[in-house]
């Protein structure tokens, strides 16, 4: 049904985004409908699969997740990883 929503973003990922993300999951668990409500224009399933994403990319890691560490992995310059995390 979203593929027919024009304000439903199939755009790339914005930083605020990425942050905003984890920092509901944070709050509220995987309460993916309530999340995907605070983000309006994109599919419920859009921001449980890029929190998959973020998720997978940070296994393993040592340090705490921050913000900076956060855009360090994701806004590096590396368009490929923007362009490949992008659900349609």
């Amino acid at each position: 049904m979203n593929h027919l929503d024009p304000a439903v973003s199939k755009g790339a990922w914005t930083q605020s985004e990425d942050v905003k993300i984890l920092n509901m999951v944070l709050s509220h668990g995987n309460a993916w409908s309530y999340i995907g409500s605070q983000m309006p224009h994109r599919a419920v399933m859009s921001v449980k699969n890029r929190y998959s994403t973020i998720a997978n990319k940070l296994k393993g890691r040592s340090r705490p997740m921050t913000e900076a560490s956060l855009i360090e992995i994701f806004y590096s310059g590396e368009s490929s990883t923007r362009e490949s995390s992008t659900h349609r």
